[in-house]
Formats: structure tokens, sequence, C-alpha cells
């Protein structure tokens, strides 16, 4: 089941992350109002954690 929702997750990994764009979109105009700092900061954040979870699931459907 885990398996299936991956191969979903990794077909379908565009989509994903301009629908995370999208829904931290107003996030990002927000925090570039306060301080263009944050809104770096925070965009850079969101794209580790990205990079992050496709790394663990190719990695679990390596060894796993």
């Amino acid at each position: 089941m885990f398996m299936v929702l991956t191969f979903i997750l990794l077909l379908h990994y565009d989509k994903y992350i301009y629908l995370i764009k999208l829904s931290f979109h107003h996030y990002y105009d927000l925090l570039s109002f306060i301080s263009p700092y944050y809104y770096y900061k925070f965009f850079f954040v969101s794209y580790i954690l990205i990079i992050a979870t496709t790394i663990y699931f190719i990695f679990y459907l390596l060894f796993f």
C-alpha cells in the first residue's frame, strides 16, 4: 500500500511541488512583505524538505 502511494507520489512529483508552492503562496507574499530574508529562508527550507522526502522514498523503494 505504502509502495503504491510512493510510486504515485514519484509519478506526479511536479504536480506535488506545484501544489506545495500554491498552498504556501500567501505565506510567501506575507513573508516577503515583512522581510526578504525570511522569504528566502522559508523557500529554502520548504525545498530542503521536499528533497529530503524524495531521497527517503527512493531509499525506501531500493532497500525495503
